[in-house]
């Protein structure tokens, strides 16, 4: 449960704003309810996170920008966004990473693993999209995608997380909006929220 704490929580760490010429954002009016077809109506309107958690960080790189969608009230399902420069996320431990989630997948593939959400690395919209846990427990699961954008020298990592909650909720209203589209499966849709500020 450590990292989908680390997910949605905010500590004393700036972003970097821009990379070169160009710096990266998402639009405050997009919306990863309308993009994964939720079920129910959910405000998970895009916002800038200025700050994320320095063993977040740590642990996934420096990113140029980041963004969450979550509305509590209505749904236990939020989304982190961020985004890297090409290849640098998870930092000095990139290649490591990926060896180690290449062999993970090879073992599960061997053990006939059919596991949903995706697992380890496969082609999605015509490029190379790696499908990972983050973390998982009693209060909830992390899972998370990475995948280079078709147009920019940028990279964007996706982070779902899904909150356990028992009632009693806020206002006793159950926040039970759900997306009818895996995340996993919606690359297209979610690198077209992100534009060149």
């Amino acid at each position: 449960m450590r990292l989908i704490l680390l997910a949605t929580t905010f500590a004393a760490v700036t972003l970097v704003s821009a990379c070169g010429p160009h710096s990266y954002t998402i639009a405050p009016t997009e919306s990863m309810a309308k993009s994964l077809k939720f079920d129910k109506p959910a405000n998970l309107l895009a916002r800038p996170l200025d700050q994320i958690d320095s063993d977040l960080q740590r642990a996934l790189g420096e990113p140029l920008s980041a963004f969450g969608f979550r509305d509590f009230a209505a749904s236990d399902y939020s989304y982190t966004v961020l985004i890297y420069p090409v290849g640098a996320a998870f930092g000095a431990k990139r290649t490591e990473f990926e060896r180690d989630l290449l062999e993970r997948q090879h073992k599960l593939e061997k053990l006939g693993s059919n596991s949903a959400p995706p697992f380890g690395v496969r082609e999605t919209a015509g490029r190379k999209v790696l499908n990972f846990m983050l973390g998982f427990g009693a209060g909830g699961d992390s899972t998370a995608m990475l995948f280079p954008h078709r147009t920019e020298p940028i990279e964007i990592l996706v982070i779902q997380n899904v909150a356990y909650r028992k009632p009693p909720y806020p206002d006793n209203k159950v926040p039970n909006a759900k997306p009818t589209i895996n995340y996993y499966d919606a690359v297209s849709a979610i690198e077209s929220m992100v534009t060149i500020k």
